[in-house]
């Protein structure tokens, strides 16, 4: 495998967005950029991570009366179509206000770990076809 040069990694994000644009109209990049881009996204998430265990420990345990299950695998089958996802927990949250949404009684919820460049609207979980989905397939198939 040939090593990037320096003349490779002058702009690292010009470099980035360009194996980006290349990806849309090719369907396997070169090796150096496959390389190069996986070594991006892992220290995107690296640094990522310290954040998003500081929330979880200030922000989210704190409210958390019982944890139900981590990693659930959920699926449900209707006329042959299988519906399935991953759950990254489910949890009963303490009665409080979280966001835009108030809790008057304990409730089974299900936090969704995500990272992402952009901002979250501020209710972009209470309208999440994805967890709307999982919130389904529990009270279909676990009664919460």
């Amino acid at each position: 495998m040939e090593a990037l040069g320096k003349k490779d990694i002058e702009d690292p994000v010009e470099m980035v967005g360009d194996i980006q644009d290349k990806m849309k109209w090719i369907d396997v990049l070169p090796l150096k950029e496959q390389v190069y881009l996986n070594f991006a996204s892992w220290l995107s998430l690296k640094r990522k991570a310290k954040y998003l265990l500081q929330a979880y420990i200030t922000k989210l345990m704190p409210s958390i009366e019982r944890v139900i299950e981590v990693q659930t695998n959920l699926e449900i089958e209707s006329d042959g179509d299988k519906l399935v996802g991953v759950a990254d927990f489910i949890a009963v949250l303490k009665p409080g206000v979280y966001g835009n949404t108030e809790l008057h009684k304990s409730e089974v919820v299900i936090p969704d770990n995500k990272t992402s460049s952009v901002v979250y609207e501020d209710n972009a979980v209470e309208i999440s076809p994805q967890l709307a989905t999982y919130k389904f397939i529990l009270n279909n198939t676990k009664g919460f």
